[in-house]
């Protein structure tokens, strides 16, 4: 078997190339698209990530009630479940909800404290509702009135239901904002 060389001058090798070229210039092109539209992610969506950072440090936050016995401390988390529950703290003879309410107070006032004096943040609310969507806790500060307001939503299941989590902070003004 004879095989036969035919010369094409080489314009077969330089229509794969720009062919190759072409395709690494649309990837290239729709790299600095996605690129740039991450970049340019509006406030909004940063603001609501602090939200939800705040509400799940909160959560995570051990307080001093003990439920059952001495060193088995709450979380906020399973505090509002003992909330909710209507359990008491039998380290401290105070109801959980009590507890939970005070614990929410001093966490939130001590760390957006410094949003505020700032005027970085001018409001904030937290509420816990049930199932029923009864009213389990409901803390706030400040008026949101005119602001800027972002939130985080969190459904929680607990030994009695569901409860749900609303936390919203408002911003006053988003241009000094990072």
């Amino acid at each position: 078997m004879k095989f036969k060389y035919t010369h094409t001058n080489g314009k077969k090798g330089q229509e794969e190339i720009l062919g190759f070229v072409l395709i690494i210039l649309l990837v290239v092109v729709a790299g600095v698209i996605l690129l740039a539209m991450q970049l340019n992610k509006p406030a909004e969506d940063i603001k609501s990530i602090e939200a939800r950072n705040l509400l799940e440090a909160t959560l995570a936050y051990t307080t001093d009630c003990a439920v059952r016995y001495v060193p088995e401390y709450s979380s906020v988390k399973d505090l509002i479940g003992n909330c909710y529950s209507g359990y008491d703290c039998s380290n401290l003879n105070k109801g959980s909800c009590m507890v939970l309410n005070d614990t929410l107070n001093n966490l939130l006032s001590s760390g957006l404290e410094k949003e505020f004096e700032s005027g970085k943040i001018n409001s904030y609310s937290f509420d816990i509702k049930g199932e029923d969507n009864s009213t389990i806790i409901s803390l706030s500060k400040g008026n949101c009135a005119k602001s800027l307001a972002y939130g985080a939503y969190q459904p929680l299941d607990t030994n009695n239901g569901k409860v749900n989590l609303f936390f919203k902070l408002c911003y006053s003004n988003l241009s000094n904002q990072a």
